[in-house]
């Protein structure tokens, strides 16, 4: 596996680069745009990505969940393999 990264939606793309900065994530600059962040966490740098709901909803089959009755993430992995993933629903 090369890569981790996971996605999240967010409101307010402001709010939230001041949260995980202040909380010591590490800006990653080139995955970024007026609507999106990008964050390295822990000593493997991980990368956690937001996104306002405008850019997330088109990669979903549905809906955002309201977070108030339920919870949401979407998990990339980035390996160099000549095999197929499958994706379990």
């Amino acid at each position: 596996m090369n890569a981790f990264w996971f996605n999240l939606p967010i409101h307010n793309i402001e709010k939230s680069k001041r949260f995980y900065t202040e909380i010591g994530f590490i800006n990653n600059e080139s995955y970024q745009d007026d609507g999106s962040a990008s964050f390295f966490i822990g000593e493997h740098k991980f990368v956690m990505m937001l996104f306002q709901h405008e850019q997330f909803q088109p990669m979903l089959g549905n809906g955002i969940t309201d977070t108030d009755k339920s919870n949401e993430v979407l998990f990339n992995l980035n390996a160099n393999s000549n095999r197929r993933l499958m994706i379990l629903q």
